[in-house]
């Protein structure tokens, strides 16, 4: 079983891996376009979550929001709306 990443005849930017795990085996793929995809996608959650906690502070400092419970409601729907950035 190869356990060095191979690359695809047809394709050189997609490379394959067979991982044998607890008696089942799996087909690992990486390739550096979807590298690419998902930092661009983590990109995009990290400014969003820092436009919408500048939002909230906003609202905070101009008095609109003055409730502990509020505010703290406030966190945990952002960080259920991106749940990546929500993690301890």
């Amino acid at each position: 079983m190869p356990r060095n990443w191979q690359s695809l005849p047809d394709n050189p930017d997609v490379e394959i891996k067979l991982l044998e795990r607890d008696g089942l085996h799996y087909l690992l793929a990486r390739s550096q376009p979807r590298r690419e995809k998902e930092r661009a996608m983590r990109r995009r959650q990290h400014h969003g979550l820092a436009k919408a906690l500048k939002k909230l502070q906003t609202r905070v400092a101009r008095g609109r929001l003055k409730n502990r419970d509020k505010i703290l409601e406030a966190i945990g729907r952002l960080k259920n709306a991106i749940p990546r950035h929500g993690r301890s």
